[in-house]
């Protein structure tokens, strides 16, 4: 699916379906804390759940599926959402007890983005 029809869809509605242990959980995007990446699977930690919905998608393919103005790569592996970054600091941004690294590709984008913010 080409990636720009997949941005529309994150936009036209406010949740999206993950795979799942042979299921399609519905995950409304305010839900979303974090992603994690690990290898070819991608850790999606909500604020509903205490354990993390694991889907066989790479981070890139489904943070591709998440609205672009509500969620950034902070690293390689992680990908936040906007609204629960609790705190910036300069090498890693905190949310809730989870201390999140930025990496260095990331920070200049990361810092565009928030800037407006200040």
């Amino acid at each position: 699916m080409p990636s720009d029809l997949t941005n529309n869809a994150a936009k036209k509605f406010e949740f999206v379906f993950i795979k799942s242990e042979y299921k399609a959980y519905k995950v409304k995007f305010k839900d979303i804390i974090y992603c994690e990446g690990m290898r070819d699977y991608t850790l999606v930690h909500l604020n509903t759940k205490t354990k993390p919905i694991v889907t066989l998608q790479n981070l890139k393919t489904f943070t591709g599926r998440l609205p672009q103005d509500e969620f950034i790569r902070v690293h390689r592996s992680y990908v936040v959402s906007l609204s629960n970054i609790d705190c910036i600091s300069k090498n890693e941004v905190l949310i809730g007890k989870k201390n999140i690294p930025i990496g260095e590709s990331y920070r200049e984008s990361f810092n565009r983005l928030i800037e407006p913010y200040f």
